[in-house]
């Protein structure tokens, strides 16, 4: 991306990771690695475990939970 794409496409991203909004974002994503810790420890004794889908689901759900407020 040239510079001045760059630029305008951070410029319309900033105010959607204010410190403000963020701060918001810490009590759910504390619940949220909480229950993901808990899938990985049933991991543990499992060779070769793909985590990518494991961890997708985690990023939609945390981010579905903060943007729609749908919990599931």
């Amino acid at each position: 991306m040239s510079d001045p794409e760059w630029s305008y496409h951070r410029k319309l991203l900033n105010p959607a990771f204010g410190h403000k909004i963020l701060i918001n974002f810490i009590p759910i994503f504390n619940k949220e690695v909480d229950d993901l810790m808990e899938v990985f420890k049933t991991l543990t004794d499992i060779d070769g475990v793909d985590l990518v889908p494991i961890l997708q689901k985690f990023t939609l759900k945390t981010i579905r939970i903060k943007v729609v407020k749908y919990y599931f």
